[in-house]
């Protein structure tokens, strides 16, 4: 079976809120033992976690209404992933572009659980 355009290609990133501290970045560098990947300031630090990342994200990078962690996963197609998803009358809570880096779609699941898909284009 062939994958859909717009096909999930893989979890990129599970990411929980932060205040930004040092603390809380020593704390899953020293502690836990993670390797830091990437960080701006308060805003996202990001670990790298083997095939995936797990990161620290400020209340900028935090989308709206999420509590706990957000599951982000990377799409091939972001337009063929979202006719996909109008199609199946999901309903999008936002798309935020990120310029070179990409854009980032927030959706809601039955549950009430907020769930961002990734595309670097």
């Amino acid at each position: 079976m062939t994958n859909p355009a717009g096909a999930v290609t893989r979890l990129m990133t599970v990411y929980v809120p932060s205040a930004g501290s040092a603390e809380a970045t020593r704390f899953y560098t020293d502690c836990i033992g993670l390797p830091l990947k990437f960080a701006d300031g308060e805003r996202w630090v990001q670990f790298g976690t083997g095939n995936a990342n797990f990161a620290l994200a400020g209340a900028s990078e935090y989308p709206a209404g999420a509590q706990g962690a957000v599951a982000v996963f990377e799409v091939d197609d972001m337009a063929a992933f979202r006719a996909r998803c109008a199609a199946a009358n999901v309903t999008e809570m936002g798309l935020r572009d990120m310029g070179d880096h990409g854009q980032v779609l927030t959706l809601k699941d039955p549950d009430g659980n907020i769930v961002q898909f990734f595309s670097k284009s």
